[in-house]
């Protein structure tokens, strides 16, 4: 049997803090709704996966949250769960079922799609501050996970609103 510090390490016991009493309000708050409001808690899904899961992500699955807009490399998670890189690419697979790469891409892209919607930077500025060093790589990014271009993303986030 795994000890509580054992099940902390591995991500499966998280303290639910303020952060979640404010969570389960809002939530029980829009089920006692007459009608209930779908896309209300469709809205809450990211503010929950940040500050619930934040507190159960293993120390370099959070490194890379932390510090996506820096240079990572897996020597660097790798020493953060105390693995050999090759052994913590394999790891990292059976936690996330993506590569490390994979993951970091898809994290950048999401903070560059937030920036998008809700900035007025420049498509470069927000490649620069997602960790990428050229335009070209964020529309590189956008194209091969969206199938559009960053300005079209835009276009798009700013039409539905």
């Amino acid at each position: 049997m795994l000890t509580r510090r054992e099940l902390q390490e591995e991500g499966i016991l998280c303290k639910f803090n303020n952060h979640w009493k404010g969570i389960r309000f809002l939530i029980k708050n829009e089920m006692e709704q007459k009608i209930v409001n779908i896309s209300a808690l469709k809205q809450l899904y990211p503010y929950i996966s940040y500050y619930l899961l934040q507190d159960c992500l293993p120390k370099s699955i959070q490194y890379i949250h932390d510090h996506y807009h820096e240079k990572i490399t897996i020597q660097k998670l790798a020493s953060l769960e105390h693995y050999h890189p090759t052994y913590y690419s394999e790891w990292f697979y059976k936690k996330t079922g993506k590569t490390p790469f994979t993951y970091i891409q898809e994290v950048r892209l999401n903070k560059a799609k937030e920036l998008l919607c809700h900035t007025n930077l420049s498509i470069l500025h927000i490649a620069l501050q997602v960790g990428l060093e050229y335009q070209s790589s964020l529309t590189r990014l956008f194209q091969k996970y969206e199938g559009i271009t960053p300005t079209q993303f835009r276009k798009q986030c700013i039409s539905d609103k």
